[in-house]
């Protein structure tokens, strides 16, 4: 089950070209992505969305509707989070109150340090603000250096929408 990070949606998991829901089908591997809520994020959707608790709720209920429409025998599910979605996995894996098997967590993409010219652009935005980052910006961000990549990865991420909400005196992106 792959959970998104911010500024994405569900697609991030089937970007042309590096398609993790295509590798795992072909392995024989079921998969599935969902959109966190409140994305995308555009300005009404960014008022309202949830905390990483309550999209964990959210989240692992639309999980819990899957399994019992998809799970037949099949051992568990595997939650694999990018980035925000990371973080909202590791709140679902923590719950106590899950109805479907749990068979492990995956984060990538999740830091605890924001850097200090970050913080201080995210302090001057309103709270709960949708911004659009053009790819070009976030691409030293968000991808390794030139030789880590895959061009056609890279291409197919171009594609992909990066938009996220940040801002005010708390300064969490897509929190």
């Amino acid at each position: 089950m792959g959970l998104h990070g911010g500024g994405y949606d569900s697609r991030y998991f089937d970007a042309p070209g590096s398609s993790l829901l295509r590798r795992a089908a072909g392995a024989g591997f079921p998969a599935l992505a969902l959109t966190r809520p409140g994305h995308p994020a555009d300005e009404e959707s960014a008022r309202r969305q949830p905390s990483l608790a309550e999209a964990a709720v959210v989240i692992a209920e639309a999980i819990a509707d899957a399994w019992q429409r998809l799970g037949d025998e099949r051992p568990g599910i595997v939650l694999l989070g990018h980035s925000i979605g990371g973080a909202i996995a590791v709140h679902i894996a923590a719950a106590r109150t899950l109805t479907w098997s749990s068979l492990g967590l995956t984060v990538s993409g999740v830091g605890d340090v924001i850097s200090p010219r970050a913080m201080e652009q995210f302090t001057l935005l309103p709270p709960r603000t949708a911004v659009d980052f053009p790819f070009e910006a976030t691409r030293p961000v968000l991808f390794g250096p030139d030789w880590t990549l895959d061009d056609p990865a890279l291409t197919g991420a171009a594609d992909l929408p990066v938009t996220t909400r940040c801002g005010g005196s708390s300064p969490v992106c897509a929190r």
